[in-house]
């Protein structure tokens, strides 16, 4: 029979291992991202802007080179931004931040029928055949520009293809709730002004399927993207960089 204070031993062996097996599940639940939720009408503000903004659908670049922000502008933040939207956990942050900037529990049944309707456009669209990605340096005045810089984005497949893209005829981030003269929501801001990924004319749609060859074929580690800027030393170009693997939504790819 066990002495007394090989049980006293046991019985703390066995405390510590029940405060562990419950401690694991609170610390995966604290770190855990939002989009690995089930229902983003949970969404906080805060986990919103985590997927707009620090998720593995966004990429940056060229921070250390870029000279297009003003150098004098209080807060400029120099680099490029791009976003995948037709990400369907995108789109869910997009009408999540609509819900939130309308105050949407505080909507009569009208105005709740107008924004279900404009949710249910952003979230049933299907992009079988285009992946959308939106560009922070996009949505200049001037068409001309605008079509210039448009015409130097492509997508480099695996095999050293350049697949160029087209701008749609209807914004998928206004379906989706982005207003064109912004809103404000705590951290959170979406609107058009310049470095802002959102807005008209910023968005690029590249096809999937070209000549029969897919754009990201199934053993593809990730989705590169060259935005046609390039820095001061010759060497430098802007390459913006998407991880497939942690493209991932509800056990599924996501872009």
């Amino acid at each position: 029979m066990p002495t007394k204070s090989l049980r006293l031993a046991l019985h703390r062996i066995c405390a510590m291992l029940i405060l562990a097996a419950l401690t694991v599940p609170l610390v995966a639940g604290r770190n855990s991202s939002p989009w690995d939720q089930t229902d983003w009408k949970h969404w906080t503000a805060k986990d919103v802007h985590n997927v707009l903004s620090k998720s593995p659908w966004v990429a940056r670049c060229c921070r250390d080179w870029d000279t297009m922000a003003a150098a004098d502008q209080v807060g400029a933040d120099p680099g490029f931004t791009a976003i995948i939207l037709s990400s369907h956990t995108v789109r869910e942050a997009l009408v999540r931040h609509m819900q939130l900037d309308k105050r949407y529990e505080k909507l009569d049944s009208t105005q709740h029928q107008e924004i279900d309707r404009r949710i249910d456009a952003c979230l049933n669209e299907k992009f079988d055949d285009y992946i959308v990605l939106s560009f922070s340096f996009l949505g200049n005045p001037r068409p001309e520009m605008n079509e210039s810089y448009r015409s130097r984005i492509y997508v480099i497949t695996s095999d050293g293809r350049k697949i160029g893209g087209h701008q749609l005829p209807i914004s998928v981030a206004m379906t989706c709730g982005a207003s064109a003269q912004g809103s404000d929501l705590g951290s959170l801001r979406i609107d058009t002004s310049s470095w802002s990924p959102f807005g008209p004319r910023k968005e690029v749609a590249f096809p999937r399927f070209v000549d029969g060859k897919p754009t990201i074929a199934p053993k593809d580690t990730t989705i590169r993207v060259d935005s046609g800027f390039r820095g001061r030393q010759p060497a430098t170009y802007s390459e913006l960089d998407f991880k497939i693997a942690i493209l991932i939504y509800q056990g599924k790819p996501d872009f």
